[in-house]
């Protein structure tokens, strides 16, 4: 070999060390997306297809703990080829830088925010804030579910619904507004209302048949011991007897 072709054969395997240097780490865009695996677009503006063969994406949780999240048709990902530039298919996809199509509306570096398809989205803050949004409904499905507020519980609906084999509440309760009772009410202490009737305890029930008042004040009348004279016809006639 002389000393031209040696030249030759050296420039030839520079030319090619380069090239699959440049080939190891490439952007692209999500083309298509078949289970596991993806075809990512090396020239998404280009009317040439460069395109590589369907190959896996990093997943951030793929052991006891799994996650599954597909890429989105046109993200921009990083694309490591593991083969050195010399085989495609033997690379995996990096997800995601951010792009044109795909860019976040917050851009607070205090926060982290997940949106998904904008019909889901949960923010946080540095400051211990936590919201969920969703457009549709949020379910749990638990044996039990456990709220610890040191302040306040606040919510705001139209409509609340509770369906439960027993329903316990401890401490004050105030109600604005009317509250429609349907199935018995058992009261062991006492049913107050402003001023003008109290009952004592257990005097007073209600069934389908109507109330029974055995013992209440109303106007500083007691019904237990208050009585009127009643002619043959029912009426009352005198002055009641107490």
């Amino acid at each position: 070999m002389n000393l031209t072709q040696a030249i030759l054969n050296i420039s030839q395997r520079v030319d090619g060390l380069e090239r699959q240097l440049r080939n190891m780490i490439r952007l692209g865009r999500v083309k298509s997306v078949s289970g596991v695996k993806a075809v990512i677009d090396f020239a998404p503006n280009s009317e040439d297809d460069y395109l590589s063969p369907p190959i896996q994406w990093l997943a951030f949780e793929a052991g006891e703990g799994i996650k599954w999240r597909a890429p989105s048709i046109g993200e921009q990902v990083v694309v490591l080829n593991l083969s050195g530039g010399v085989d495609e298919a033997n690379a995996i996809a990096l997800p995601a830088a951010y792009c044109s199509e795909f860019s976040p509306d917050d851009t607070d570096p205090r926060k982290t925010i997940l949106s998904i398809l904008d019909v889901f989205k949960v923010t946080s803050d540095f400051d211990g804030n936590y919201l969920v949004e969703a457009d549709s409904s949020v379910k749990f499905i638990t044996p039990a579910f456990l709220v610890e507020a040191s302040d306040v519980i606040s919510m705001q609906t139209s409509e609340y619904n509770r369906t439960a084999s027993t329903a316990n509440t401890k401490g004050t309760h105030t109600q604005t507004g009317d509250v429609s009772i349907k199935g018995a009410l058992d009261v062991s202490t006492q049913i107050k209302t402003p001023t003008l009737v109290s009952y004592s305890p257990g005097a007073f029930s209600m069934t389908a048949n109507g109330a029974v008042l055995s013992d209440a004040t109303i106007g500083n009348v007691r019904f237990s011991i208050h009585k009127h004279k009643v002619n043959k016809e029912g009426q009352p006639t005198e002055t009641p007897i107490e």
